[in-house]
């Protein structure tokens, strides 16, 4: 069987450079699906489909209580795979044709449905892409850093090595979907069309399948217990340690969320023009990414809880300098997007 994973089985030894760049690759290229979703997929229903942005946002909202359902019973699914691919890259293997496809049909809602019912399809066809196929990726993509080795070097390696990676994903996507979608458009005036979307979407999620393929076929699970690894649901709220975490990381995906969506509407519908977006976007992004060379030498040094306080911090100080500077200049705005990018990377 073809493969780029190293050579030797040894869950403690090193690995090769072709087995970390092929894990990272996995999630460059879901992120570049999830990156799509979470900052078009709003202006494709209301722009597109000139549907409620506030109906909209609450069944993004309830849908979201479904997903942490489903990450409870899909990691449940994954410790209990027997497969020769192994537990991890047997699911992705599985998923990322179906979440291909549905993607592209939450992209295609049709256009002769009666309003309530375009409404409910979009509630069926987001949680089956959100809470089914892309959870049926997210979560055997990050069980097999611990499944690929014992190394805590490696293990920590990986993560780094995936953080980069799906930070890459969001710059390619900020660089290309808006001039995609101008190249495909069906209408000189407006990119947002049917057209444009539906042949966008096709690029992106034959890439993200055929990247993802290439992934399985890179790595190698390693790491086999006899003992199952489920979590004692109850146990973790009553982990005092794992509640901080949480909270912690939901603050940080939180405002990953509002701006991934708000600089396409800022683009739009405050400096007209959504040339910009890529700019916008990626003075954040690329912040976030050079920042993360660093970071693991700021955690060596000040501790992991400092390094996320100061993210926090520099963070707030780039959305508030946005706030009231942000229009004076484009110079100012980038500056301030920076900060964003930095902070998101430290406490990340």
């Amino acid at each position: 069987m073809f493969s780029l994973a190293s050579k030797h089985n040894d869950p403690n030894a090193s690995l090769a450079w072709s087995e970390r760049i092929g894990y990272g690759t996995g999630g460059f290229a879901f992120n570049m699906i999830n990156g799509i979703i979470g900052s078009f997929l709003t202006i494709y229903f209301t722009s597109t489909v000139g549907l409620n942005a506030g109906i909209i946002a609450t069944i993004f909202a309830i849908s979201k209580v479904f997903d942490g359902i489903s990450d409870v019973i899909v990691g449940r699914m994954v410790d209990r795979t027997k497969s020769k691919l192994g537990k991890g890259r047997s699911w992705l293997l599985r998923m990322c044709i179906p979440f291909g496809i549905t993607t592209m049909l939450l992209f295609f809602v049709p256009q002769n449905f009666p309003e309530m019912a375009q409404y409910v399809y979009i509630f069926l066809m987001y949680n089956i892409v959100n809470a089914v196929c892309l959870t049926g990726m997210l979560v055997p993509y990050y069980s097999m850093i611990s499944l690929m080795t014992a190394n805590p070097y490696e293990r920590g390696f990986l993560g780094n090595i995936q953080q980069i990676f799906q930070t890459l994903g969001n710059v390619v996507v900020n660089s290309t979907f808006v001039t995609l979608l101008g190249i495909f458009t069906s209408s000189t005036e407006n990119i947002y069309t049917q057209r444009a979307f539906t042949i966008t979407m096709l690029i992106y999620c034959i890439a993200m399948i055929v990247i993802t393929i290439f992934s399985v076929f890179s790595t190698k699970e390693r790491v086999h217990s006899a003992e199952s690894a489920e979590e004692d649901v109850k146990a973790l709220f009553k982990n005092k340690y794992w509640v901080i975490v949480t909270v912690a990381s939901f603050v940080v995906f939180f405002v990953i969320i509002m701006y991934a969506m708000g600089n396409v509407y800022y683009c739009q519908y405050v400096l007209y023009d959504m040339g910009q977006y890529s700019w916008v976007s990626n003075s954040i992004s690329i912040a976030q990414f050079a920042v993360m060379f660093v970071t693991p030498a700021f955690m060596k040094k000040f501790g992991k809880t400092a390094v996320y306080e100061a993210g926090m911090v520099v963070m707030g100080l780039g959305f508030l300098g946005f706030a009231v500077f942000g229009g004076s200049s484009t110079i100012v705005m980038i500056i301030f997007n920076v900060l964003k990018g930095c902070g998101v990377g430290m406490a990340g």
